[in-house]
């Protein structure tokens, strides 16, 4: 499995088209400067494949996060807003599950998934009844 996801997802991405993001920070529980601050940077996703570890590397202007795993196997996160996180690979998707931080989104999963569309990697992120989607294209 971890051949084709590096086949299909490893390499440096670009965003270039949000939908619905800022309804998702809402639901999120963004504060109102970091989310000012996410609607306006552009990130880069730069996905890489060693063996069976995965590691993904987001930069957001000053902010940058890195994660890396190994499929079906939970792993902590840094993230704000959620503690701990599985990511499986299926149909062809990178889908991670990640568990709210207590008191954090009322109990309610995060999910992201990833997946290759024509030159793009299209990134459906979902909490509660709030969906997004941001695109990347390859960058050169």
């Amino acid at each position: 499995m971890a051949a084709e996801v590096k086949a299909k997802f490893e390499g440096k991405w670009t965003v270039c088209e949000s939908e619905n993001f800022e309804a998702f920070l809402e639901k999120m529980g963004v504060n109102i400067v970091k989310k000012k601050i996410a609607l306006q940077v552009k990130p880069s996703l730069e996905l890489s494949v060693d063996g069976d570890k995965i590691s993904i590397n987001i930069s957001a202007g000053p902010v940058t996060n890195k994660v890396s795993f190994q499929l079906g196997e939970t792993f902590k996160t840094d993230a704000e807003y959620t503690g701990q996180a599985v990511t499986e690979f299926t149909d062809g998707k990178l889908v991670t599950k990640g568990s709210p931080n207590e008191g954090k989104l009322k109990g309610e999963t995060v999910t992201v998934v990833r997946e290759i569309s024509g030159d793009q990697l299209i990134q459906t992120m979902s909490v509660g009844d709030v969906t997004a989607k941001r695109i990347f294209k390859k960058a050169k």
